[in-house]
């Protein structure tokens, strides 16, 4: 587990410079969370 800190960190510095995002996925109704789509850094 130790070693998903680093990399999300990793990955929120890079969306922040990049100006890339993750956008939730929701159903139409109650609005529940079911994913999320967008660009992600993975290494």
């Amino acid at each position: 587990m130790e070693h998903i800190d680093p990399m999300l960190s990793e990955n929120k510095m890079f969306l922040k410079e990049q100006k890339w995002e993750l956008w939730f996925i929701e159903t139409k109704g109650d609005r529940e969370i079911i994913g999320f789509t967008g660009l992600w850094y993975f290494f």
